[in-house]
Parts: structure tokens; C-alpha cells; sequence
């Protein structure tokens, strides 16, 4: 199991932040831009961003005989097991899985609290920055492992995190579990599946051999390849939907 934790400043994604805030296809205007940049200036000075991850053989096996094994498949790992199509399909040809956790610690979540006394606006800006800020940094991880599993032998697709598609959330409880989260970087999880601090991820991410024939194109978070918004239960409400 690796654990630890990443240099600052995080650069979010500018055009992600607009997204969340709901200009698709318009510009803020200049005010809000200046305050989408203090916003993130204030988070990189409080926030406390740790990952840690583990990885593991992958089994997938059908239970029924027969049977179409999106409808009947069984993806274990270590003591997990889960059943899910849509995760099915973003596992294809992979035997082994990395189970991943990372969080921007409680700072967000204090100041979008304290901001919101104030200015309901701000205190928007601040969850669309901290949402923004959590992506970039699984993305910068991702990265680094991409690069490290290459070395290796092993190509990575997409990640995929409980709520996607058909993959229950109630996964995470195995996940945090399996990776003492509360322990590691100081994430846990209440009754109603909403973890704490909120700016967190769970997630796997599924590896095969790079020489192993598999379609390459996997490794791109497409709409088409059943994976992201796509395949997400949410995409028609959420507001952080691509599609």
C-alpha cells in the first residue's frame, strides 16, 4: 500500500470551475473570474491533499453458465467483490485493479461553511474550485501512476468510481476499508455513503499487460467506451455532467 502526499500549488481546470458554476458556453464576467482566482489561491493555502492507493490481482467471472456476463459478473479483488456492467465493460481484458483514494482534507469543507454565512455566491465558487481541485489532483496522480505501471508493463484505463453507471455506491464502504482510509489520509465515510472531508475520490483503475493484445483506446475516459458521464446513473441531473 502507498500512501502520501502532493506539492502545492493544485492548478485546477479554469474552464471545469465555469462548467460547475453553470456557464456552459458563456464567460463569467470579470469579477467572477477574479474570484474563481482568489478562491483558489485561499484553498492552496489551507488545503491538505493526501492519496493513497493498493493494488491487487483482478478476477472476473461469470456465475451463471451461459448467461451474458454483464447481466451475471462477479469482479473480485482481494476480499472485494462487486457486480456491476458498466465496470465490467471499463475492465475488460485487465487482471490486475488499483484500488485509489485521495481527499483535499477538511479545509473546503470549513471554508465553503464559513463563506456561506456571508455570500451564497462565494460559497458556490469555493465548491466548484474545491470540485475542480479534487479532479486535478486524481488527475495528476493518475499521471504519475500511468508512468510508473508503463515501466512496468501495464497500461491503465480510465478510472472508475463508485456512483458510476451500475457500481453501487455502498463499493466505497469496501474501498476505505480496504485502504484503512481513515487511517491514511483522514477519510471516512457516514451512514448515508457521503464521505468526509467531501472534496475526496474513490476509485479503480484497472491495469493489463501491455503486451497483451488489448484495444489501447481503453486508456481514453470517452463517452463511447462506456465509461464517465456516459455510463453514470446522474448524467441527466448532475451538474457536473460532460454530456
Amino acid at each position: 500500500m502507498i500512501t502520501g502526499h502532493v506539492s502545492l500549488p493544485i492548478v485546477p481546470d479554469t474552464d471545469e470551475i465555469c462548467r460547475y458554476l453553470g456557464y456552459r458556453g458563456n464567460d463569467p464576467d470579470p469579477a467572477v473570474k477574479d474570484r474563481i482566482r482568489s478562491v483558489t489561491d485561499e484553498l492552496n493555502k489551507g488545503i491538505t491533499p493526501g492519496f493513497v492507493y493498493s493494488c491487487y490481482p483482478l478476477n472476473i467471472g461469470s456465475s451463471t453458465a451461459g448467461a451474458d456476463p454483464v447481466d451475471t459478473v462477479c469482479i473480485r479483488f482481494g476480499p472485494v467483490s462487486a457486480r456491476s456492467a458498466a465496470l465490467y465493460r471499463n475492465l475488460e481484458g485487465c487482471t490486475r485493479i488499483i484500488v485509489f483514494a485521495a481527499t483535499l482534507g477538511t479545509y473546503p469543507d470549513r471554508l465553503q461553511q464559513r463563506i456561506s454565512l456571508k455570500s451564497m455566491r462565494d460559497a458556490m465558487i469555493v465548491q466548484a474550485c474545491a470540485a475542480a481541485m479534487i479532479e486535478a489532483l486524481c488527475n495528476q496522480i493518475n499521471e504519475e501512476l500511468r508512468q510508473q505501471q508503463e515501466k512496468e508493463g501495464w497500461l491503465m484505463k480510465p478510472r472508475f468510481s463508485p456512483g458510476y453507471g451500475d457500481l453501487s455506491l455502498a463499493v466505497q464502504k469496501d474501498l476505505i476499508h480496504l485502504l484503512d482510509a481513515p487511517k491514511n489520509i483522514g477519510l471516512t465515510l457516514t451512514d448515508s455513503l457521503m464521505m468526509v472531508p467531501t472534496k475526496s475520490v474513490t476509485a479503480l483503475i484497472g491495469l493489463y499487460a501491455a503486451d497483451s493484445g488489448t484495444d489501447p483506446a481503453g486508456l481514453k475516459d470517452r463517452t463511447e467506451n462506456g465509461s464517465g458521464c456516459a455510463v453514470c446513473s446522474m448524467n441527466k441531473t448532475c451538474g457536473y455532467s460532460r454530456i
